[in-house]
């Protein structure tokens, strides 16, 4: 290494694919900012360069080929990823895509799920050192071995290496107990907190309850001081963040617990920050729930997982006293605190009556909650019982039971699908991106091109959400080539959108295009839409199913159920319903069925409405508001169709309105809506002229604020 030249660091979080629906700043690499801060501290950042990859890379803005393509332009000499159960499979993959360009680059992995149980990280040529445990201290001797240029690890505590194409392990590191040792990233601006509109904060590291199914009851405690996290607090609120998670396994055990929040009560007067923890309410009393409500925490996970105490006790988990829980239930709603129950299917010996009763128990006292499926992580004692009690599961992540001794696989599926049919257990409506918002000139804005003026090479400025293409049969030797160079460039999560006209077989087109985006992202979470102006054929449609999506199929969870994470969706005007129902008896299941309707206030359109979401093939409705609508018409329109779709649980998509997410609670009312992405779109027509859509001008920023802001005030509304 010249004397001139630093040596170079980068640091990596990617999201996971189950976080890929929302398309917002969630993954905060709050780990990547401790690493940097202890280098900083040792004074390493004067010989060393630490970049933490950028918000607008890093949030899955990019596909695999474009990231691998960043990472390489950056020429590193180190790599380091932060490894979770949910970004693991794909961390790896890019870590080996990347060694394979830049065999001489040293790459490192940290996280939870970095452990000498979890082999397809041991195996992988492309892992160098792997951090077992703390990594702040742990990452700075590394660097400082690297940059001497030592190539005996041995004397590190906690980690292993590759030593002759043999794995070496050496002894655990001493854990760090007091943990404002470790400088915060937020106050020496380390993690750009202006990125993100939601901060985390721990006070606490590992967990007083030992339960045998998590890792955080085995790793060491350590606290960070009230001083720290009010340091922490006062960032957040020069910076405007709405939303602060503890990420505590339970806030209340916390020692500074009346101290934290004290602190938090004094900064936090005017309520600017909502706050979010996870507590066990049966230790709740009336001071406490009095400082989380001055604090203006606004929500609280509150366990639980079951009521039965022999279950808990084989889990290592300690008896819950349910008269105790409802009590603190009952604080929390005294104070208007939201609180979600947590119970988990499959835990040793939870027969399905032993589970429904837990659930009931939830459902009779009112409390909202969520299921989850017994997961056997990597460095757990349950995982270490699993043949004791006859558990199989999936030996990687996410590592989901399938059967058990004492549950059988039918009774897993058909808990799992009844799920979203129970009571008071939480309804999310995803609805769809936008299009034009009413913009004169629309949201497609930008020189038209032909396709063959689109960059060969990677533009980093340049990356594409949604495609919009009109097939025409005599364009086929030409979507190969498209699909080529858009996938260099496509986002997470990418949409092909097919109007297929009058096309008797699309398929090959279809093909054509999508085949080369595939092979270069194979973690790409792709959505189809095929926007049918007559009757299709379920054939071909399956065709299509078997051919792009079959092969390496991939999966994502949301910690009850695998989701793919490719899907088709078939759009078709509702006029022709009677045609389509005729048909859709022979297409597949996992192909959704969209109608489309304009929707004006100078027709009928509640009537119709209520038949589209009552139709028994279509998944939901693609409503296409008409231009002459009035925004009062809007806004009201939409809250009717939300409560409509949430009552048949059926999807609503908007083609021209700026709707991200809405979520919403089955006993109570719709809680947000928000706009955090606009889309990057392509559109294509038959004769292969391109318009981008790169990035909204102003005034359709403006526009997409004050309408967020409009319809946000009418559902606030009681």
């Amino acid at each position: 290494m010249s004397e001139n030249k630093k040596f170079k660091v980068l640091l990596l979080q990617i999201e996971g694919l189950e976080f890929l629906f929302r398309k917002s700043s969630v993954n905060f690499p709050l780990a990547a900012g401790f690493l940097k801060t202890m280098a900083y501290k040792k004074g390493l950042l004067n010989q060393v360069d630490i970049e933490i990859l950028h918000l607008d890379h890093n949030r899955l803005s990019l596909g695999d080929a474009a990231l691998i393509d960043l990472i390489i332009s950056k020429k590193p000499d180190v790599l380091g990823f932060s490894i979770y159960c949910f970004n693991s499979i794909q961390s790896i993959s890019i870590a080996e895509e990347v060694k394979k360009q830049l065999p001489n680059l040293i790459i490192i992995a940290g996280g939870p799920e970095v452990t000498l149980e979890t082999d397809y990280i041991l195996n992988s040529p492309a892992i160098d050192i792997g951090c077992l445990g703390q990594g702040e201290l742990t990452f700075v001797e590394i660097i400082e071995h690297l940059i001497a240029n030592k190539k005996d690890y041995s004397n590190i505590k906690g980690i292993f290496y590759r030593e002759n194409g043999n794995i070496v392990t050496t002894p655990p590191s001493e854990p760090i107990k007091d943990l404002d040792q470790i400088p915060s990233p937020y106050v020496l601006n380390f993690v750009d907190i202006t990125d993100y509109k939601t901060g985390l904060i721990e006070t606490v590291r590992g967990c007083y309850f030992k339960c045998a199914y998590c890792s955080h009851g085995t790793r060491p405690t350590g606290f960070f001081s009230a001083n720290r996290v009010y340091e922490e607090l006062e960032v957040f609120l020069k910076n405007d963040v709405e939303r602060v998670f503890i990420l505590d396994s339970n806030f209340l055990a916390s020692p500074n617990f009346d101290e934290v929040c004290e602190k938090i009560k004094d900064l936090n007067k005017e309520k600017k920050i909502e706050l979010y923890a996870t507590i066990a309410v049966e230790h709740l009393d009336e001071k406490r729930a009095d400082l989380l409500k001055d604090c203006n925490f606004t929500e609280v996970e509150i366990g639980l997982q079951s009521i039965h105490q022999a279950t808990l006790k084989n889990v290592n988990r300690p008896p819950v006293d349910t008269n105790k829980y409802l009590k603190g239930v009952q604080l929390l709603r005294e104070r208007g605190i939201a609180h979600t129950a947590g119970v988990i299917l499959g835990l040793p010996v939870d027969t399905l009556s032993d589970f429904e009763k837990s659930v009931m128990f939830l459902i009779n006292n009112k409390v909202p909650g969520l299921l989850h499926l017994l997961q056997l992580f990597p460095n757990t004692r349950l995982r270490k019982k699993a043949d004791e009690y006859g558990i199989k599961y999936v030996n990687k992540p996410p590592y989901l039971i399938t059967e058990t001794s004492y549950l059988s696989k039918s009774e897993i599926e058909k808990v799992v699908t009844m799920y979203d049919k129970i009571k008071n257990l939480t309804i999310d409506v995803f609805t769809g991106t936008f299009i034009d918002c009413f913009n004169p000139n629309g949201l497609l804005s930008g020189e038209q091109k032909h396709f063959e003026s689109l960059p060969a090479s990677p533009q980093f400025d340049f990356n594409v959400d949604k495609v919009i293409l009109d097939l025409d049969a005599s364009h086929a030797d030409k979507l190969k080539e498209l699909g080529e160079k858009l996938s260099r460039v496509v986002c997470q999560p990418f949409t092909a959108w097919f109007k297929i006209g009058s096309l008797e077989d699309p398929c090959n087109l279809i093909e054509s295009l999508l085949l080369p985006i595939r092979a270069a992202n194979p973690f790409l979470h792709l959505n189809i839409i095929l926007e049918a102006s007559d009757v299709f054929s379920s054939n071909w449609l399956e065709k299509i199913e078997k051919n792009i999506f079959s092969e390496n199929r991939l999966y994502s969870f949301d910690s009850r159920k695998l989701i793919d994470t490719m899907s088709i969706n078939v759009i078709s005007p509702w006029k022709n319903n009677e045609k389509i129902n005729q048909c859709w008896d022979n297409v597949k299941k996992e192909i959704s069925l969209i109608w489309s309707f304009e929707l004006s206030d100078k027709n009928d359109w509640q009537k119709e409405i209520e038949s589209i979401l009552k139709n028994k093939y279509g998944h939901g409705v693609l409503i296409d508001f008409n231009k002459t609508s009035n925004m009062d018409f809007i806004v009201n329109a939409v809250k009717y169709l939300h409560r409509e779709a949430n009552v048949n649980k059926k999807k609503i998509v908007y083609s021209n309105l700026a709707i991200d997410y809405i979520s919403a609670f089955v006993n109570r009312e719709m809680e947000a809506i928000s706009i955090t992405h606009i889309e990057a779109i392509l559109s294509i027509d038959k004769n292969m002229n391109i318009t981008p859509m790169l990035k909204p001008d102003k005034d359709v920023e403006m526009n997409l604020k004050n309408w967020k802001t409009k319809i946000q005030e009418y559902f606030i509304k009681k």
